[in-house]
């Protein structure tokens, strides 16, 4: 058997060594690269692409109401639909659509201005009207059946309406906390915790509910007590006629009447209706009374933060504007601060002692961030006194990425992150353990995935906050350690002369 004789040193036997190892490395980086693009594909198609889904200025300026389900079994009805669907967290509702919950249900309706309407298990509303600007709503509901607890903002002064349907006439309020309860269609209960209700019944009486009362209504037909009548041409500031019929269309009954009428303290209101304990708060500190959910409502730009809350609903801004954040408070505050957050580090937008009002401004110097980086931001404001927080997404856009500080560097820690994860295990070789090898290109692959979660923020695709950006370090650095060395390329042929 002829020994195997070794190749001699020389120019042809450096080449093609020098080839081999190229052609390692080029596999590494091949294999690195696809991963990179199958991750970043992966994200983006999660996530959503914020520069795609520019929302509509409209959708965001104007009224709006959202769905927040608190307890399963709550149905969804559309306009034209016959039959009630599941609904979904977080569904924007439009006129003409439904809410119902069964007998274990619970959901709440958020409206734009901070206020929010709460449904009770087995219970049913539509919206019938909704209008005007995103702090100053001009909201109309029917209650068809069940109950419901309203909190209304009234940080607004003199603009917007709040009004509900009912079978006994329709509830106009304002700066109020209060339940409606129609178990029976022509039967309502009404318990004012805050403020007042002007109810005007379908024939045109008027009755002023005030705080701490719970009144009973019911058809005069079938039921004895005080008549509702219409008051006196210009007896009665701020009333309004009825609209001559019940939520379902069906006539009105010939008269209205009062069947039960009592006086209470809120704190004895709370502790005889678990609703309204429930769904009432107080703030220890001021001794006021508010509501769970309901503390305030903000506009950055003129669009409502409070469906400004993903990537894919971010309001969009120019490198060039200067965007005030405007806000509101169902109660009077004491101090306000607004900030720009990102991966977990805060910007100082304003703040100040407010004592004694219901509004907070900022502005949004975009002009003086930009120069660091744009994409996808996050904006928050805080209040005391009347205690709340507002967060909502907004996406700088007007100049490349790659043109700003945070997007060059981000690329040049990517590239190089990732080429020093290929050549860990392309030089791999006997000179270097396994564990060492992985090891590196852990080391070097987190690198990598820094940069690009950076990068998919800059890009608007990403937040960026502190959990997204350790979870990107880890999975690059993870995925690049466990990457198998390719194996050695097979000896190139002899050239024959």
């Amino acid at each position: 058997m002829a020994a195997k004789t070794s190749e001699p040193d020389g120019p042809a036997t450096a080449s093609r060594v020098g080839r081999r190892r190229a052609l390692r490395v080029a596999r590494h980086l091949g294999t690195a690269g696809v991963a990179v693009v199958a991750i970043v594909g992966v994200l983006a198609t999660f996530f959503g692409r914020a520069v795609a889904i520019e929302p509509a200025a409209a959708e965001q300026t104007r009224a709006a109401a959202s769905l927040d389900i608190l307890d399963d079994q709550v149905g969804w009805q559309g306009q034209s639909a016959t039959v009630f669907t599941e609904a979904t967290d977080n569904m924007l509702l439009a006129v003409g659509e439904s809410v119902r919950t069964n007998a274990d249900g619970f959901a709440q309706i958020d409206w734009s201005d901070g206020s929010l309407a709460r449904l009770d298990g087995d219970s049913q509303l539509t919206i019938v009207d909704l209008q005007g600007g995103a702090l100053a709503p001009e909201i109309e509901v029917g209650l068809d059946v069940g109950r419901v607890w309203n909190r209304v903002q009234d940080a607004t002064g003199s603009v917007g309406r709040y009004e509900i349907q009912t079978g006994v006439g329709v509830a106009a309020v304002r700066g109020t906390a209060f339940s409606i309860a129609c178990t029976v269609a022509q039967i309502c209960t009404f318990i004012v915790a805050v403020g007042q209700i002007q109810l005007t019944t379908p024939d045109g009486g008027v009755l002023l509910i005030g705080e701490g009362e719970t009144v009973v209504v019911g058809p005069s037909g079938e039921n004895t007590g005080t008549p509702i009548v219409p008051p006196p041409d210009g007896e009665t500031p701020g009333a309004t006629p009825g609209d001559g019929g019940t939520p379902d269309g069906t006539p009105p009954e010939p008269g209205f009447v009062v069947t039960e009428r009592s006086q209470q303290s809120v704190d004895d209101l709370r502790d005889d209706d678990d609703w309204i304990d429930d769904n009432l708060g107080r703030d220890d500190d001021t001794g006021r009374f508010g509501s769970e959910g309901a503390a305030c409502a903000a506009t950055v730009n003129g669009h409502n933060a409070s469906f400004a809350t993903t990537p894919q609903t971010a309001i969009v801004l120019d490198v060039n504007d200067v965007a005030p954040v405007h806000g509101v408070t169902v109660a009077p505050l004491d101090s306000y601060a607004v900030f720009l957050s990102l991966a977990g580090r805060s910007f100082d937008l304003g703040g100040g002692v407010r004592t004694g009002q219901t509004t907070f401004d900022a502005d949004i110097e975009v002009a003086d961030y930009a120069v660091f980086g744009v994409g996808l931001y996050e904006v928050g404001a805080t209040t005391t006194g009347t205690v709340c927080r507002k967060d909502g997404y907004i996406l700088i856009t007007g100049r490349s990425p790659l043109s700003t500080i945070a997007g060059i560097l981000s690329a040049i820690v990517t590239l190089l992150g990732l080429a020093g994860a290929s050549a860990s295990i392309s030089r791999g070789g006997r000179q270097r353990s396994v564990t060492a090898r992985r090891l590196s290109a852990l080391v070097a692959g987190s690198f990598g995935g820094a940069g690009m979660a950076v990068l998919l923020q800059q890009y608007g695709v990403f937040p960026l906050s502190l959990a997204s950006l350790i979870a990107a370090i880890a999975a690059l650095g993870i995925l690049s350690g466990s990457l198998p060395r390719a194996p050695k390329a097979a000896p190139a042929a002899e050239e024959t002369e």
